[in-house]
Formats: C-alpha cells, structure tokens, sequence
C-alpha cells in the first residue's frame, strides 16, 4: 500500500484560489472557490470550506498511481455546520470511465456515487457542528466500492469498474451546489491492497530537505568544479550546474540535513532527483536513500537524450527494521547516485 497525498491544509494560505501553482490543480473558474479558512479546522490552523453561495464547478484535483484494478481509497474529516444536502460536492477518485464520489444526503447520512448515481448509502445519521471521518474505498478488480465511517463500514456493494483511476479529488462536481455549510479537512488517499481505515490521521505537512555535504564516495563530476551536493540543490533547478558520470558504475553519495520540527510519525520517505543523458548511445541510472548505512536501491531509471524528467521512490517501510519509518531514522540519512549503463 502506498500514501498517494495526506493534507491538512495548514500550509496553503488563509482564502480563495488557494489551489492556482501549487501541488493540487483547479478545475474550472466559475467564480465560486473553495478557501482555505481559519475558523473550524477538525486539527491545526486551517481547513477547506465549501458554502452553499452560488453554482457550478468548483474541483481540486491531484495525480495518484494510475492503475485500472488496483485497490484504491480516499477520506476526510467531514463537518457540517447546517442542515445539509452535498449534491454533487465531497471527494473521490476519477478513472478513465467514470469518478467515485463521497457526499451526504439530505438527512446527514453519508452516500458514495458512481459518476452521480447513488450507489451506496449509509446507515448513520451524522449531527451537525461535529467532525466524523468518511472513508471511501473503490476495488477496480472486484469491481466494489465500501464506505465506512469513524473506522466503521456503513455500506459495501458492487461498483461498475471507473476504468483506469489516476486522480483523486475534492469539490462541487456541478450543479446543483449545497444547500449548506460545510468542512473538510485531513484529508488522505491511498492505493494498494489492504485497508488503511484511519481515525482522524490529522495534519501533516511535507518537509522537503536537500544534499548539504559531499562524501568519499565521489565519482560523479560537478560541474562547474566545486561541491557536488552544492550543484544539485537548487531551487529552482539550474540547468547549468549538475554532476556528471562518464563510467558505468560511478557513484556519489551525499549527506542530507535532517528534518527538524515537531514530526511524530513519518509516513513514507520520497527521493526526488531530476536527469538526463547528453550523447547518444545508453544511459540508465538510479537513485537510492542510504538509512542507517544501508543503501534502499531505487528503480532503474532510463535517461532521455538531452531532455531532463523527473524521477521518484517512494519508501514506506523502513527496511532494517520492517516497520513504518521513526522521525529519528531519518538522522544521517544520505542520498546516492549510480550510473547503472
């Protein structure tokens, strides 16, 4: 199972259009936008308000592993603060054939759609001005979908397959809107078999740190001369330094800074690096985390000629010890690169 995105808002700034040039891409301007608010969060300092003022598409929508039977789910903190009937507004996933969707009904029972056809409906009646945390779960493979709630399933049914899932999303899909107030906040997706069935998994926030010494373990070149750690943390990226292979099998491995704050549960470690190869012929690569001296390999990477991607390695068990990562594993974590052809 892998952690596609866990938000707790508490980073976005206080208002609307919060969402324009940042990880989550808007849908839409139909000039009714979702906002970031200081009032009412379930945890930390803010949360996403939907109010029931005007019409019209109003969707955040972010990339998870496209996959078409896998298992994938969503939740969130959900609050409503008046008598409330969500229509079309709440959370899901959106495949190539069809989008699953969590909303509530006009009683304050809880209902997943398929495309906008009620599926699955819950049994609980929820009361206002009280965070209760839902849950929807969609099985490509099986072709069913669960809703569960506080850690509770609800409902459980057949689903028509939504094709190939690549996204997840939160929102007013379309007309109409609601016709009350309501909150989201913590909110989680995931993909891979097994459940994840949280209780309110509160805020987290993605701590990004960066290369900030050299090793003996330097083979790659900087270019321009000098450190090489220093050529490879840019922010922006700067195309004219980086570090260079021309041997198969060269590595270099770089100190990062440990993460500071107040972090009491790591839920995965992502290595991000970007490259490219500049002569014709192979040219493969990988990236690996070293975590308590023990190198966890990453994928091999096949370069493009003179076009720099993006690459990335998720890791959410730490592998000396077969549990979830400890905030002081990360102490003296080191980054390394291998030209593998």
């Amino acid at each position: 199972m892998t952690i596609e995105c866990f938000e707790g808002f508490d980073l976005y700034p206080v208002g609307t259009g919060w969402a324009d040039g940042t990880f989550w891409s808007y849908a839409g301007d139909f000039s009714n936008r979702l906002s970031v608010a200081t009032s009412d969060p379930r945890n930390g300092t803010r949360a996403i308000s939907l109010t029931p003022a005007g019409f019209g598409q109003d969707i955040y929508t972010r990339p998870v592993t496209a996959a078409a039977s896998g298992i994938y789910g969503a939740g969130a903190a959900w609050k409503k603060t008046a008598p409330l009937d969500s229509g079309n507004t709440g959370f899901g996933f959106i495949g190539s054939t069809g989008r699953i969707m969590v909303t509530m009904d006009a009683t304050g029972r809880f209902v997943v759609q398929r495309s906008g056809v009620v599926i699955l409906t819950g049994t609980t009646v929820y009361n206002n001005g009280l965070y209760n945390y839902v849950e929807v779960e969609y099985n490509g493979a099986a072709t069913t979908a669960t809703l569960r709630v506080n850690n509770t399933v609800e409902a459980t049914g057949p689903c028509a397959s939504i094709g190939v899932v690549a996204t997840t999303f939160f929102g007013r899909w379309s007309n109409p809107g609601i016709s009350g107030a309501l909150w989201l906040d913590d909110f989680c997706a995931w993909n891979g078999d097994g459940v994840y069935s949280n209780t309110f998994p509160g805020d987290l926030a993605v701590l990004t740190v960066f290369p900030d010494a050299d090793t003996a373990d330097a083979d790659w070149t900087p270019v321009p001369a000098g450190s090489g750690f220093s050529r490879i943390d840019n922010v922006p990226p700067d195309a004219a330094q980086y570090i260079e292979s021309v041997s198969v099998g060269d590595v270099s491995v770089f100190d990062v800074a440990t993460p500071v704050g107040a972090i009491f549960q790591v839920l995965g470690v992502a290595h991000q690096f970007r490259a490219q190869k500049t002569t014709a012929g192979t040219g493969e690569m990988r990236g690996s985390l070293v975590i308590g001296g023990s190198t966890i390999a990453g994928a091999n990477r096949v370069l493009t000629n003179g076009t720099y991607n993006s690459f990335q390695d998720i890791v959410t068990i730490n592998p000396l010890t077969g549990q979830p990562f400890l905030p002081g594993d990360l102490a003296g974590a080191q980054v390394a690169y291998e030209r593998t052809a």
